[in-house]
This record gives C-alpha cells, structure tokens and sequence, in this order.
C-alpha cells in the first residue's frame, strides 16, 4: 500500500517512479557494491532539478514548500527502486531549522520596509 493519499500524491509517485525506471536506479545501486567510492548516480542532479530534494524546505531557502506527506511520497519511491544516495529529508530537526531560518528573514524584511 502507498503513502500517496490524494490524487496529486499519486501524480507525484508516478513522476519519481518514471525517472527512477527510466535511470535504472536498481542497476545503479547494485554497481555500487563493487564500487571503491560511493558517488552520487547520474540521475542525482535531475532529481534535483526537479525539486525533489528540497520538497521540505520553504521556498524562500530554494526548496519547494511541500509538507511532510509529499516528502513521505518521495522517499517511498525512492526506496522501493532502491535508489542509492543520501536521502534524508526527514530530518525534522533540518526542516524547523529552515523554516527558522526563513521566518527570520521575512520579520526582518517586513520590519525594514515599516
């Protein structure tokens, strides 16, 4: 059973299954078992491109806004084709920290302009 609950997480789903399909990310993750170093596959950066490993920050750090759920979505793609690389966006700690970091920022824009 999938996390994806509404109709646009199923969409989202889909999306990272696609690239992770057309990647062959279980081929990539089994060459890393005999591989001297660990680097991140080929198709890291278009997941980045995507927006996909930052769905948790706000935008106003560079990530997308997302909530929890879709992150949920994301990483349980991720896992079920084995996609090697250090996904950690769950780290709630990291994702308060931004949102911090971003509600500092706009108090203190907001007290320049008056």
């Amino acid at each position: 059973m999938s996390i994806a609950i509404s109709e646009e997480h199923r969409a989202l789903a889909q999306t990272v299954a696609g690239l992770l399909t057309k990647h062959q990310s279980r081929a990539a993750a089994r060459d890393l078992l005999d591989a001297e170093t660990e680097p991140l596959p080929d198709f890291w950066a278009e997941l980045g491109g995507l927006g996909l490993l930052g769905l948790h920050l706000p935008e106003e750090l560079g990530g997308s806004g997302f909530g929890l759920a879709e992150t949920q979505v994301v990483t349980e793609q991720m896992g079920r084709h084995l996609a090697p690389g250090a996904v950690r966006p769950d780290r709630d700690r990291q994702c308060r920290a931004g949102r911090r970091r971003a509600r500092r920022a706009a108090q203190a824009a907001a007290a320049r302009a008056g």
